[in-house]
């Protein structure tokens, strides 16, 4: 549980970080909370755990966003076991000033329809900070790989989509946005839909031991080469039978074939 101290970007021995402390920055004016920049010196002392990935995790303990350059060793996995949302922001990156007519812009990729409330919160809560418009995209997965799909059931993710992201908004009047259910690829479908963006919001599963990572393949996808900053928010999960499969319709849970589970975890 973290500490909810404000915003810490650490200052990694060897790392360039200007485009993370400006983000960080930013997003402290943005949050009207603190901001702490933290040396972090390498080797880490044993007494501080040893390790680069450690010490950065425990570090997450107090943020309430750790702010991260992407060229840092082990962002992978500092993001993964993260305790605090973790933004990972790209060498070369600053806030962009929009034109007078363009508004900045938010997507949030949403894997799991029904457990992607706590998410969808979060991303609001960023387009609020940025003046954005949030863009919620599902990804309907088809394929060899696939289980098959009743008639009708991209449909019905588009109106659970809707359904759920309206009542998020409820809760964050004012913000802007649009609920999207597009056929793809996750990882290639996010990509395109995130050009030019502003902020990309993803999730990830709770690891469940120290050392473990439940960042799925196209959080880690996003985090490859994006020319933007990326957001990583720790989402509970329903029911999933693999990390990256589709789901089932399971009695006594919220997970059915017409919500769809999709990759972007």
């Amino acid at each position: 549980m973290t500490g909810e101290s404000g915003v810490v970007v650490p200052l990694v021995e060897g790392v360039p970080p200007d485009a993370a402390v400006a983000y960080a920055e930013a997003e402290a004016g943005r949050r009207g909370c603190a901001l702490q920049q933290v040396p972090v010196r390498r080797p880490i002392p044993r007494f501080l755990g040893g390790s680069l990935v450690g010490r950065l995790v425990a570090l997450s303990r107090r943020a309430a966003v750790l702010v991260v350059p992407a060229e840092l060793p082990g962002a992978d996995a500092v993001t993964a076991r993260a305790l605090s949302p973790v933004v990972t922001v790209p060498a070369g990156w600053s806030d962009r000033q929009p034109a007078e007519d363009d508004v900045p812009v938010v997507v949030v990729g949403v894997r799991d329809i029904a457990d992607s409330a706590d998410l969808l919160g979060t991303a609001f809560d960023a387009a609020r900070g940025l003046g954005a418009v949030l863009h919620a995209v599902h990804v309907w997965e088809a394929g060899v790989t696939m289980p098959p799909r009743p008639p009708g059931a991209m449909d019905g993710a588009h109106r659970d989509l809707e359904r759920l992201v309206a009542d998020v908004a409820a809760e964050h009047p004012g913000v802007p946005y649009a609920a999207m259910v597009l056929p793809g690829v996750p990882a290639a479908v996010l990509r395109s839909t995130s050009e030019g963006a502003d902020l990309l919001v993803v999730g990830r599963l709770r690891a469940r031991t120290p050392a473990g990572s439940l960042l799925g393949s196209t959080a880690r996808a996003m985090l490859a080469g994006s020319a933007i900053p990326v957001m990583v928010v720790h989402v509970t999960r329903t029911f999933a039978p693999w990390p990256d499969g589709p789901a089932y319709d399971v009695p006594g849970t919220k997970a059915s074939v017409a919500a769809g589970r999709s990759g972007l975890g």
